[in-house]
């Protein structure tokens, strides 16, 4: 059975998810983390608000998974202008990049994380502590889409460009010495794809990101979500709204 077992508060994932957004932006490859994680990304700069996320969790009576759906996938849309050859080339390049061996951002232990499988639509990693490659028996598998029909499920794929163009960066600080940065697509964007896959998981991300956007006082551009779902997925978005924002459905209809 598939185990969930990362959020962006523990340090080996954290320290990943980092790891791969530099190397993306070294490279200058646009790029979305997507999914779970971007979900995440959003939730926590929502939580934790002026403080870091280690002060955070030791200083407030939280409980983190009432809050972080955990997973072990990292999705990402990467922006490759070539042919499918070229962009299989440069994801291949850029794969063993993502390996490493460095100290913890709280300075607690080593982590390291080696390739474990190769392959340019789902390669896997293995995380370990303090160099002993068996402490850690749980593996990351990192799903790249590259601009390729059918990326956008129950989408069209003409919207993976616009959520690309209109990526944006999140920085979440972790502790004193370190920074977590995620290039995501918008919220309202991250909203839209989530309410048209609208799986079990889909709509637990939903639900959670919608209270902590109410809790924040943020006010969602509806007119965005609806550019995306409208007409073709009316059906999954009047739940959203009836469920999240009964008032919006009233001025739909």
């Amino acid at each position: 059975m598939k185990r969930s077992l990362y959020n962006l508060t523990d340090e080996p994932f954290a320290m990943f998810v980092n790891r791969v957004g530099k190397c993306l932006r070294d490279e200058k490859i646009e790029h979305n983390i997507v999914g779970g994680v971007a979900v995440q990304a959003y939730m926590l700069k929502f939580l934790i608000r002026d403080r870091d996320i280690v002060s955070f969790l030791d200083n407030q009576n939280v409980r983190i998974q009432d809050y972080l759906r955990n997973t072990d996938d990292v999705d990402i849309s990467l922006n490759l202008q070539a042919d499918d050859n070229e962009k299989r080339r440069k994801i291949e390049e850029i794969l063993p990049q993502l390996e490493f061996e460095d100290i913890s951002p709280t300075e607690s232990y080593i982590v390291g994380v080696k390739m474990e499988r190769r392959g340019v639509s789902r390669p896997t990693f293995r995380f370990y502590v303090n160099g002993n490659k068996e402490s850690y028996e749980e593996i990351v598998s990192m799903n790249i889409s590259r601009n390729q029909r059918g990326d956008l499920h129950k989408l069209d794929d003409s919207w993976n460009k616009e959520f690309l163009n209109q990526s944006t960066k999140i920085t979440i600080p972790y502790c004193r010495n370190f920074e977590l940065e995620v290039n995501v697509p918008t919220l309202e964007h991250l909203l839209a794809s989530k309410i048209s896959l609208s799986r079990a998981k889909d709509r637990m991300d939903i639900k959670n990101l919608s209270q902590a956007v109410k809790n924040s006082g943020i006010e969602l551009d509806f007119g965005r979500i609806e550019d995306v779902l409208l007409p073709y997925n009316e059906d999954d978005y009047c739940r959203f709204l009836q469920e999240e924002y009964p008032h919006e459905l009233k001025r739909l209809a």
